[in-house]
């Protein structure tokens, strides 16, 4: 009986151990992305965003926090990749094609994909919406957050 005893509770370790070794390895998620930001009345969480073939995709969620519809056009989503480089977003796939619009005190997610001349390093990069109207009165802010690779 004793030999049972010590066999579960090796085998309860053994799990335990599993467990606690798997939350430590990293996850499949990619790099951890900024905490969501206040901008221009908007807040824009940036969901997740890689670095492929295709670009970097970035995806993001824009909570509207104001009583008018607000719309952009895609053009005006941009890329500053440096100080004389800056890439327009264009909807990934057929997502969002169109003008993009959040309801009033709504929230929307968009998905974007940014084709630098060439591949970035690791870091963070700033992304702007630049102006963006409500209800179709341009309102001449510019909304900014990052993104991480």
């Amino acid at each position: 009986m004793r030999k049972l005893t010590d066999m579960s509770m090796r085998n309860r370790l053994c799990l335990s151990l599993l467990v606690a070794g798997l939350a430590a390895l990293p996850s499949c998620r990619g790099v951890p992305q900024p905490p969501p930001v206040e901008s221009a009345g908007l807040r824009i969480d940036v969901e997740k965003c890689k670095q492929g073939r295709r670009g970097i995709v970035a995806e993001v969620r824009i909570h509207n926090s104001y009583e008018q519809r607000l719309t952009f056009e895609n053009e005006n989503v941009r890329l500053l990749v440096s100080d004389s480089e800056e890439v327009s977003g264009v909807p990934y796939r057929s997502f969002r094609r169109g003008t993009p619009t959040v309801q009033a005190k709504g929230n929307l997610d968009f998905r974007w994909v940014f084709k630098p001349m060439e591949d970035l390093p690791p870091g963070n990069y700033k992304v702007e919406i630049r102006d963006f109207m409500l209800d179709d009165v341009p309102t001449g802010q510019t909304a900014v957050f990052e993104i991480a690779l």
